[in-house]
């Protein structure tokens, strides 16, 4: 079958694509595609219109496998791949025009790995259709479209840290997420078998010889958190086995392992008031904050004078 020279280029331009996220390399991924392309022409009158695609990400792959065999003593320059991926990143993801928020969302992909960086550039390069890079990669399409979610909302949440949101869940990235979800549900678990001396490692930093924790824990409903010079503070929302609304609160810090260190053990807040939505002070609480929104860091702008004075009303109620 003769093709036109249009056709040939998009077969070229999807090999180099594949080879490029395969190779980690520009002028390797180049030659690949040349290689692909070229044997593509000579076969083309063998090979049907409907699977020229498949034919072409098949010999790509194969072209990229005998790569890999020839360069196994090749050293690779990860700083200046790295450096390559965001340099194409940032041109092609870059539609702001506030200045201090393209600096900070340009900075926000040096928190990504090698790998990240590698999906999130094919990504871009498939005109930011996980069905196209589906198409290519293959495996998974769930699994695929869930990644590119979770480098996305790490993106978002980085983004927001380096502007310097500080109280609100913007700055929470998934990686911090599951860190704090899985502490939470472990706590939970250990603290009901009393087996908190199996959760070591989180709480290494602290001496819980004299910590009794008495917490009745049957549903964990929300979070909230803060940070402050690197330290997160959250506070966790749970209902007891008596269906009544409760909480505590952690303080820690994500070592160099991205691992999750206790400083505050679960503490009982100093006041803790449940509200309904639909009670007198719950209205008001809702009137205050749409008078008072929170601040670019995410903190609440209502006077403590008028928190004080719902606090008052709702003590001398109860």
């Amino acid at each position: 079958m003769e093709y036109q020279y249009k056709d040939l280029e998009k077969f070229q331009n999807l090999a180099f694509k594949y080879a490029l996220y395969k190779l980690e390399e520009e002028e390797a991924a180049k030659e690949v595609a040349s290689q692909t392309l070229s044997l593509f022409i000579l076969k083309s009158d063998k090979i049907e219109n409907i699977k020229s695609k498949q034919w072409i990400i098949s010999t790509c792959k194969t072209f990229c496998k005998e790569f890999f065999r020839k360069n196994t003593k090749r050293r690779k320059n990860e700083f200046k791949f790295r450096n390559d991926i965001l340099e194409k990143i940032r041109y092609k993801d870059n539609n702001e025009t506030n200045e201090a928020l393209i600096h900070a969302y340009n900075e926000s992909y040096n928190t990504l790995s090698n790998k990240e960086l590698k999906l999130i550039l094919f990504y871009f390069q498939c005109g930011e259709s996980v069905s196209e890079m589906h198409a290519l990669l293959g495996g998974s399409y769930s699994t695929l479209r869930q990644q590119i979610s979770r480098i996305k909302r790490k993106l978002k949440a980085e983004t927001f840290k380096k502007l310097g949101y500080i109280a609100t869940k913007k700055i929470v990235s998934p990686q911090l997420n599951d860190l704090i979800t899985k502490f939470i549900q472990r706590f939970k678990d250990n603290l009901e078998k009393n087996t908190l001396y199996k959760m070591y490692y989180y709480f290494s930093e602290k001496d819980l010889k004299n910590y009794n924790p008495d917490y009745d824990i049957e549903k964990v409903m929300d979070y909230e958190i803060e940070l402050n010079n690197s330290i997160y503070k959250v506070w966790v929302f749970f209902k007891n086995k008596k269906q009544e609304s409760d909480s505590f609160f952690i303080e820690f810090y994500i070592n160099e392992k991205n691992f999750l260190k206790i400083i505050t053990p679960p503490t009982k807040p100093k006041k803790f008031i449940k509200l309904k939505t639909d009670s007198v002070e719950g209205k008001k609480i809702k009137q205050l904050l749409n008078q008072y929104p929170p601040d670019k860091s995410g903190k609440s702008q209502i006077p403590s004078a008028l928190l004080e004075e719902i606090i008052n009303q709702i003590k001398k109620g109860t």
